[in-house]
């Protein structure tokens, strides 16, 4: 299935339901949000929790170039500002792609092959994956328990000198009925371009325990 949430000057304000591949949004629909959710029998809810479900994902969001070039990363080279920013831009829009319920190969590109994702606390999802099919299992459960409803918005990136960036992320999930909301600082090691390591620091450790449990 595939929500439509249409949109005035107050924010989002309707959403309804088409099957997917509908090419056209209902005809009262001035601006189009799409959200693609693949196990809608155990997501759908009140129209309400899901005009604030897409209010949350879209709210000041940094807004992804459709197309980035690539910038190959040298060893040895720090990181420059825009090259981390192209790089996180890909990285976070084949992320929300993947958990809206698309495929992987555009994760794949972007990760190294001896690639290491820790994710901390005492929830479902926590612990330290290792190469590429681990850190795909791992995003794969966090959509299964997301029902494909997880988005990911990006405020800010953090370079400094080295191989090392960071990304501070806003994370929406409807889960049970409620729209739930976090915040991390992602710590990512980047070799020839791709992800080798990242390292996830929930803000509020308590919460996101809470929503991934």
């Amino acid at each position: 299935m595939v929500l439509f949430a249409s949109e005035d000057g107050d924010g989002i304000r309707d959403v309804t339901w088409h099957p997917s591949g509908a090419l056209k949004p209902p005809a009262r629909c001035e601006l189009i949000h799409v959200q693609q959710v693949t196990s809608v029998t155990r997501t759908r809810a009140d129209a309400s929790v899901w005009c604030e479900f897409l209010r949350l994902c879209n709210r000041d969001a940094v807004r992804n170039p459709a197309r980035t070039h690539k910038r190959p990363v040298r060893p040895g080279m720090t990181v420059e500002r825009r090259t981390a920013q192209e790089l996180l831009d890909r990285l976070h829009r084949v992320q929300n792609e993947y958990y809206a319920g698309g495929d992987s190969r555009g994760l794949s590109d972007l990760l190294a092959g001896d690639v290491q994702w820790s994710v901390p606390g005492d929830n479902a999802l926590a612990g330290v994956y290792i190469g590429v099919a681990e850190v795909l299992d791992y995003m794969k459960r966090r959509r299964r328990l997301a029902a494909s409803t997880l988005r990911l918005v990006r405020r800010d990136v953090l370079v400094g000198r080295g191989q090392r960036i960071a990304a501070v992320t806003d994370g929406v999930v409807l889960r049970s009925g409620k729209v739930h909301t976090w915040g991390t600082a992602g710590l990512y090691e980047v070799t020839d371009g791709r992800i080798r390591r990242c390292w996830l620091l929930p803000l509020d450790a308590a919460d996101f325990d809470a929503i991934w449990s």
